[in-house]
């Protein structure tokens, strides 16, 4: 059978009974690398899917109302940064969040997060030394401390969900 690589990385999620949370969206990405485009997205999102190793790349309905999304960053405890380029969220320097630039698929609709996958490979040696920095990653045995690497997906999971949760009932 001879399918294009777009056909073969859709799920059909449709089955759930309830409305799917971006936390399972996004494990269900890196656990099976598909796109996930279902009527069942958390409100406000209408297409998730994994662009690159380190990459999500969330289609929201709106745009990205940047001055609610930095907002909710710094309250967060992250750092906001914008110049000449789409505003980024950070973390200890590290690039965490970006809103979508015009080169981007579908421009101020796209919010990029850059969560630590659960298998490393192919992980840049910018965000593998991020994954070392945080404590993510033993660098000596190479080895995932569930603990932290929950913690900072989980942070930037948390992000988007009062963005989005703030964003609908705005």
């Amino acid at each position: 059978m001879n399918r294009n690589r777009e056909d073969s990385t859709k799920v059909n999620v449709q089955g759930f009974l309830r409305e799917t949370s971006l936390l399972e969206v996004v494990s269900k990405i890196f656990s099976e690398e598909r796109v996930v485009l279902a009527s069942n997205l958390p409100p406000g999102v209408e297409r998730v899917e994994r662009v690159t190793v380190e990459a999500v790349r969330i289609k929201l309905s709106e745009k990205v109302d940047e001055d609610l999304l930095s907002s909710i960053a710094r309250e967060e405890g992250y750092q906001v940064v914008k110049g000449e380029f789409s505003l980024r969220v950070l973390r200890r320097g590290a690039i965490i969040a970006r809103v979508g630039s015009r080169s981007d698929p579908d421009g101020s609709f796209d919010l990029y997060v850059y969560p630590i996958p659960p298998k490393l490979d192919g992980l840049s040696i910018y965000r593998r030394i991020l994954a070392e920095r945080e404590g993510v990653v033993d660098p000596k045995t190479g080895k995932i401390n569930l603990e932290k690497f929950y913690d900072f997906n989980m942070g930037i999971i948390r992000l988007v969900n009062k963005y989005l949760k703030r964003k609908l009932t705005k």
